[in-house]
């Protein structure tokens, strides 16, 4: 297998993908991929530096709005607050599944979530919730880009007796330690019954319902 590493090592082309997709995205998309890899954090801070990425504590701090925010704050962090009504505000259930898209995407082995394939997902499933007809001509329900979410620290929410509780999205404790929960093992800590022979779509529906996954 050819040997990549003394390219990359002095790669200086990110110029050229900032052309399709804006510099945060990049960044907070590799650094996801990192921490999913388990790559040690000074390597990560070292290899986005080097290729002119936003340094480790920069895209931290974006992963974590995504994540413990919504898309909207996410597109719009750094660009002056939000203005309108976010897009989200008028379709809740929207926002519930396309984070839970992104999730399943992340854990899959190997990891890959294209933005294209997050548009055409809330495209799709815009059409389904309202049951519009859409026309042949028209382009995606949301043009601009979104971020993704890996490796992603906890999911927080406000449970019946007022309590803010946080569950952790990777394992803690040997022999999964730092590796990234699935759907079904986020389901059991948030103490969601999951009924015998629950398909993938059945256990999004299930997991939508949940404070958590709720914005």
């Amino acid at each position: 297998m050819l040997n990549f590493y003394p390219i990359l090592a002095t790669w200086r082309k990110l110029s050229d993908c900032k052309e399709k997709c804006e510099r945060k995205l990049i960044s907070t998309l590799l650094f996801a991929t990192l921490q999913y890899f388990e790559i040690p954090t000074g390597k990560s801070d070292e290899f986005l530096g080097s290729i002119g990425c936003y340094h480790l504590v920069t895209c931290q701090k974006w992963l974590e709005t995504f994540v413990n925010g919504s898309l909207e704050d996410f597109a719009m962090e750094n660009r002056g607050g939000k203005h309108v009504s976010t897009f989200y505000e008028g379709f809740p259930e929207l926002e519930m599944a396309a984070k839970i898209f992104a999730t399943q995407k992340c854990q899959q082995k190997p990891a890959e979530l294209k933005l294209s394939d997050l548009a055409q997902f809330i495209d799709s499933k815009f059409y389904e919730l309202t049951g519009q007809t859409k026309d042949p001509t028209a382009g995606v329900i949301r043009s601009e880009s979104m971020g993704t979410k890996c490796k992603i620290g906890h999911l927080e929410y406000t449970d019946e007796n007022g309590d803010l509780q946080l569950i952790p999205c990777h394992f803690e404790n040997d022999p999964n330690v730092g590796k990234t929960k699935g759907l079904l093992e986020l389901a059991k800590d948030l103490n969601v019954n999951v009924p015998a022979g629950c398909l993938l779509p059945q256990l999004r529906d299930l997991l939508s319902q949940h404070p958590a996954f709720k914005t």
